[in-house]
């Protein structure tokens, strides 16, 4: 087994330490979020440590959840029999987008509920 050198060693311990160092903030990434979106609140996130934080993309976010209303004159859609034993259409090619004639954003609330759009319960 090769000997390292007590320099080597404290080279090596160094690099690690300030790669967590730096890479700290994205363990805590609400927190360090809270502190970067609200700069003169009180934080629990120390000022003198990093507070770069990765940009994730929509997939590690949870993703953007959508409800299209498509003119379904020209599209082959196949009816199937859902789980409450209904009819259901599904879409099993491609969607051309002249096709889409509204698209209508959803969110979710803290409890995980989907807030729908008032626009679709009116219709």
């Amino acid at each position: 087994m090769p000997q390292l050198s007590f320099f080597r060693i404290l080279l090596i311990a160094l690099v690690c330490f300030s790669s967590l160092l730096f890479a700290s903030p994205n363990f805590f990434y609400s927190t360090v979020d809270k502190k970067l979106n609200n700069p003169t609140q009180t934080s629990s996130w120390p000022d003198f440590l990093p507070s770069t934080l990765v940009k994730l993309g929509l997939d590690l976010r949870g993703g953007v959840y959508m409800l299209l209303e498509v003119k379904t004159d020209d599209v082959e859609l196949v009816w199937e029999i859902s789980r409450n034993n209904q009819l259901f259409p599904h879409l099993y090619s491609p969607l051309p987008l002249n096709m889409v004639s509204q698209v209508y954003r959803i969110f979710i609330d803290d409890e995980g509920k989907h807030i729908i759009p008032e626009q679709v319960l009116n219709n």
